[in-house]
């Protein structure tokens, strides 16, 4: 289980990790589009989405983007040239979660 806590209201979130769950994390230009880009950039890699959290690290220069996801049905080695080719991508990780 994945707890996020939301400072704004104390609210506490539980996301269930199912097998072949991992979390990418993805930081990008702060601009408008960028976010749009990536979703349709693992849309397009069959990335099935569990749970999303986005902030904004530097206003209007850099953001962050959580993605705990079923990559399952996804090509990793695809899925990392074809976020490695967004210009708006700065840099991105994939990490394994264990249940």
């Amino acid at each position: 289980i994945i707890a996020q806590l939301e400072k704004d209201n104390g609210r506490l979130i539980l996301v269930p990790i199912q097998e072949k769950t991992n979390r990418l994390i993805l930081r990008f230009g702060d601009a408008p589009g960028t976010l749009a880009n990536a979703a349709h950039i693992l849309a397009s890699n069959n990335v099935d989405l569990v749970y999303t959290s986005s902030r904004s690290m530097k206003r209007g220069k850099e953001a962050e983007w959580e993605v705990v996801a079923d990559f399952s049905k996804t090509d990793l080695q695809k899925l990392r040239k074809a976020l490695q080719g967004e210009k708006g991508i700065i840099s991105f990780r994939l990490e394994r979660l264990e249940q």
